[in-house]
């Protein structure tokens, strides 16, 4: 898959809703190249072309509307193909390594309107700048809600549904996106055309900084003023499990806890251990803060950022 592909990613009712009221940033799970849904438009052609048929679905026929989130296949997602099986020796037969509950085949293809539309897998992470929220209410064509706007901007909706949004803060991760070093400091960022924007949460920040937006001020520089603009891969092993730290925060009665992303794709494992599905192929836990002393940290620069 290139980098100039655009997949789209169908997201539960519960997480467009935290995206409108919360400004939910993070995108995960199972996606769909979305010109290969061309011309499919009705809500039981997008489920089956989506693969939202599993067990405990939110989707069904009689869904009054559908949203996805489309986005670029850029190579810092880290996509791959969801190739598997519903059971051990299928997923071997195979060669893969995702075990999934039906209609998941182990192909790495979805059957949908006679044809076979690949099916691929994404590791939690911020959405990339200027991907898309649409709704499909199952006739004629989509229609548009929302773009991201990166870390400074957040989901920004049409006029007329941001100006019934709720007030909100934002859900910015260090784990789920681009950082830039600047100044021997280090920002949340994008690239952002021929800039980078950087962003903070400190209210004493340089002026270079604009006036808070939702508790975020942003500023845009020029890349040659950026040191190294990179991602962090932290990956820590728990319970058999290996997770991708996504978060992490404060507990009122644990402290300070990690948010992971389980990187194991069997969900009989998984489900077991009584993981939180928050959508077919992305299960959650809240792991100890004390994995950090053992965690594996990789910095991931791609050839082209500053700083490379």
């Amino acid at each position: 898959m290139t980098e100039r592909a655009v997949v789209q990613k169908a997201i539960t009712p519960a997480m467009s809703d935290a995206i409108y009221r919360s400004s939910y940033e993070r995108i995960a799970g199972y996606a769909v190249p979305a010109a290969a849904l061309d011309g499919i438009t009705d809500i039981p052609g997008l489920i089956d072309a989506h693969a939202l048929r599993f067990p405990g679905s939110p989707f069904h026929d009689g869904s009054t509307h559908l949203d996805v989130v489309r986005f670029p296949a850029e190579s810092n997602l880290n996509i791959e193909r969801a190739i598997g099986g519903r059971n051990a020796d299928e997923a071997h037969r195979n060669g893969g390594a995702f075990i999934e509950h039906a209609p998941f085949n182990g192909t790495g293809f979805v059957q949908a309107n006679g044809a076979a539309i690949p099916l691929y897998w994404v590791p939690t992470h911020r959405p990339p700048v200027g991907s898309e929220l649409w709704r499909y209410s199952g006739s004629g064509d989509p229609e548009f809600r929302a773009r991201y706007g990166g870390a400074a901007r957040g989901w920004e909706f049409r006029e007329a549904l941001e100006q019934s949004r709720p007030r909100h803060g934002r859900d910015l991760s260090r784990y789920t996106g681009g950082l830039a070093s600047v100044a021997g400091q280090v920002y949340m960022a994008d690239l952002v055309d021929d800039a980078v924007e950087i962003v903070t949460t400190d209210p004493a920040a340089p002026a270079v900084f604009d006036a808070p937006q939702h508790g975020v001020r942003a500023a845009r520089i020029p890349t040659d003023a950026v040191e190294s603009y990179f991602e962090l891969d932290v990956r820590a092993e728990f319970d058999g499990i290996e997770f991708r730290l996504t978060g992490q925060r404060s507990d009122d009665h644990l402290g300070p806890v990690l948010e992971g992303t389980s990187l194991t794709h069997n969900v009989q494992i998984l489900e077991a251990l009584g993981l939180t599905k928050i959508d077919a192929g992305v299960y959650e836990a809240d792991l100890p803060y004390s994995l950090l002393d053992t965690a594996r940290t990789e910095q991931v620069q791609l050839p082209g950022w500053p700083g490379t």
